[in-house]
């Protein structure tokens, strides 16, 4: 018997140490609460520094992957919101759990999908956990529309052109409290202001980059401006004056703006109050989400100005090659790939005018235009040429990729394996465990309509595991499923995109690019590394 550990922390400190304490706790549960838990083979998962506001968690995955290839006999967490806490991504996690005859177990609500009532409460305890967690976020929300009002900054390094500086206001009880406000650094606002203008005036992030490197202009680490630092410079509305003409923009972009017209002024910066996730490396958020004030601290550009070069780069963007999605089938060697000439990792771009077309492209020449000389790498023909490559090492170097190929056969099993009027009285019966669910919740723990409740869930539980243990296309014509794949050669056409970057990452080590020649190292089974040179036709493109 095997039986899985998830433990989860949202901030990453470095010490794991609230991680530990989970996995121990549900060691110590499996122990003495589950039986036959004190010789089960205890499968440990650990997620630090990711939220629970979904399931792309890369521990998490590898766990659920097991679950579906049916080696795992339960998943044991401490709490519930270990897992998730929206309800759309735990509800239907753990209908495909129970189905598989995977036990979810709660160490601290003592909840157990095995039973009937365990399972009702574990759907309504989720509920509870994403109300905490909306509360949460909108107490927060709230606290950010407060302090906006106040035109302070809320910490963090100061944006190009300002520094961050301490000041004193009386606080509560006669004494002082501490704040902070962004300060001018009158050299780095020069720079700011020449770049508007010059932005303006080209039209074009390289070009304005280059100017500045002809300039001699450099940034904070003495480096010359790259073009994503001078883009970042040019849409942060730190520098954009508090004006009518700022506030119609944001309005209209469905920003919360946190000044009447009357407070509008062409001297004061804006405050703008939720632009991003606090996670590192979370993404910019939609202007929609903004709460938006006057600052302490003075504008460099006018409204006006400010919106131009919005609206500029908005059209450059159109126009101009973009980062190839990671849901794509395409850009199956980014993380993997790197330049040759200088080190650098390769970056896939969109080409321009060929949105099926992407070209991996070395990221130390898109930032620093001209610092590099490698050749562009035409991407689908590098994509194609390495499984062309590979091919023929699929069955015997690749023992990682079992779990990947057990998974696809379980999905087709589930999609293919039942009779479509089958699958309908399996639908049916499902809604009426969510509305006996639902009904659960609303009885407020009248204890006769929970036994009611419970034991019609058991009937429909029986019922509905009867229904999928019958043969596939018994009663319906003898019709079945499509054959699985024998091996991962032939699976190989039905994976999904991510399934295909994930086979490219089991394979391939890494990747370098250098004079028209991609080689890649190729991971050995049990041996070391192997090195494979690609041919050299068609791949270069300047």
């Amino acid at each position: 018997m095997k039986i899985a550990v998830y433990s989860r922390k949202s901030v990453s400190t470095g010490r794991g140490d609230s991680v530990e304490n989970q996995v121990e706790m549900c060691r110590r549960y499996i122990r003495e609460r589950i039986p036959g838990g004190e010789e089960a083979e205890i499968l440990v998962y650990e997620d630090e520094g990711f939220s629970g506001r979904d399931l792309e968690r890369p521990q998490f995955q590898r766990m659920l992957a097991r679950a579906r290839a049916g080696e795992l006999s339960a998943i044991v967490c401490y709490r519930l919101d270990r897992i998730s806490r929206r309800v759309g991504d735990f509800a239907p996690l753990a209908e495909e759990l129970m189905e598989r005859g995977v036990s979810l177990i709660c160490v601290r609500e003592q909840f157990d999908t095995a039973t009937p009532m365990g399972k009702a409460m574990m759907y309504i305890a989720s509920v509870f956990a994403q109300l905490e967690r909306e509360t949460i976020a909108q107490r927060v929300r709230d606290n950010m529309r407060m302090l906006s009002r106040s035109g302070r900054w809320l910490g963090g390094p100061a944006p190009t052109g300002y520094r961050s500086q301490p000041q004193q206001e009386p606080g509560p009880g006669g004494g002082t409290r501490t704040f902070f406000r962004l300060a001018p650094e009158p050299g780095e606002l020069e720079t700011v202001a020449a770049l508007f203008r010059k932005y303006l005036e080209l039209g074009s992030l390289r070009g304005t980059a280059l100017w500045l490197e002809g300039a001699g202009v450099k940034n904070r680490s003495g480096r010359p401006y790259s073009l994503p630092g001078v883009k970042d410079i040019l849409r942060n509305p730190v520098y954009c004056a508090a004006d009518t003409d700022a506030r119609e923009y944001l309005l209209g972009l469905g920003a919360e703006v946190c000044f009447s017209p009357e407070e509008c002024s062409s001297v004061r910066g804006l405050a703008a109050y939720n632009k991003r996730g606090g996670g590192k490396g979370e993404s910019r958020f939609d202007p929609s989400r903004w709460i938006v004030a006057p600052g302490l601290h003075p504008a460099v550009v006018s409204g006006a100005d400010w919106i131009a070069v919005q609206r500029l780069l908005a059209q450059r963007a159109e126009s101009n090659p973009s980062p190839v999605p990671r849901n794509l089938g395409g850009s199956l060697l980014s993380g993997r790939i790197f330049c040759g000439e200088c080190g650098a990792p390769m970056t896939a771009k969109r080409r321009s005018g060929s949105p099926a077309v992407f070209d991996y492209i070395c990221s130390a020449k898109l930032r620093h235009p001209g610092s590099c000389g490698c050749r562009n790498l035409n991407g689908p023909r590098a994509d194609q040429a390495m499984w062309e490559a590979l091919l023929a090492r699929l069955p015997e170097e690749l023992p990682e990729a079992l779990p990947l190929l057990e998974g696809l056969a379980g999905r087709l099993e589930a999609r293919a394996g039942l009779p479509a009027s089958r699958q309908g009285l399996l639908e049916k019966k499902r809604r009426e465990m969510e509305g006996l669910l639902a009904a659960l919740a609303a009885a407020g723990g009248s204890a006769p309509v929970a036994r009611r409740i419970g034991a019609r869930m058991e009937e429909l539980e029986q019922e509905m595991a009867r229904l999928e243990k019958e043969p596939a296309g018994a009663g319906e014509g003898g019709e079945t499923g499509p054959a699985l794949p024998a091996s991962l050669r032939e699976a190989l056409p039905l994976l999904d995109p991510r399934e295909r970057r994930e086979l490219a990452g089991l394979l391939v080590e890494r990747a370098v690019w250098r004079r028209g020649r991609l080689r890649l190292l190729v991971r050995g089974d049990g041996k070391p590394a192997e090195k494979v040179s690609l041919p050299r036709e068609g791949l270069s493109r300047r």
